[in-house]
């Protein structure tokens, strides 16, 4: 049952991703109308509704590869680092396309903080910067998913 939860919420990540991609792309280029702000202000919002989500089947992850409790995981008396299960699991493209689009956010975070004016920033650049935190957040949410979807159960 939770591995179907976790192909669902994938799904859901990957069209989240897709659909924060194509709202900044169609703001970058001039062809979003501002009926799409509170599209986009949808999507970031779910994000943050489907955020814990995805951290409870990474400490799933971890439970069941550590052979121990969920709750045990979660409580302070377990002293292992579950990071490195999560970033030697989790495939090459996902971590290698996470490290470009953080590269173009920041860049993007910069140009739009030298030109913009305080108080003076459009709609459009609301959108954009919206759709693209969008799509980072959800290939980070995704990519904290697949690795538990990866891992073989004895």
């Amino acid at each position: 049952m939770l591995l179907k939860l976790v192909w669902l919420l994938c799904a859901i990540f990957a069209a989240g991703f897709l659909a924060g991609l194509f709202v900044h792309i169609g703001a970058q280029a001039g062809i979003a109308s501002t009926a799409w702000f509170p599209f986009s202000l949808g999507l970031f919002l779910s994000f943050f509704a489907f955020a814990p989500i995805a951290f409870a089947s990474r400490l799933a992850l971890i439970a069941e590869e550590n052979h121990t409790t969920f709750f045990r995981v979660c409580s302070r008396l377990y002293v292992h680092d579950p990071s490195p299960i999560v970033a030697r699991s989790t495939p090459r493209w996902v971590r290698g396309v996470g490290v470009a689009a953080t590269l173009y956010f920041a860049a993007v975070l910069v140009a739009f903080g030298r030109h913009a004016v305080p108080g003076k920033e459009t709609v459009m650049d609301k959108i954009s910067l919206l759709s693209l935190f969008c799509t980072l957040g959800y290939l980070g949410l995704l990519s904290i998913l697949v690795p538990y979807l990866r891992f073989r159960r004895p």
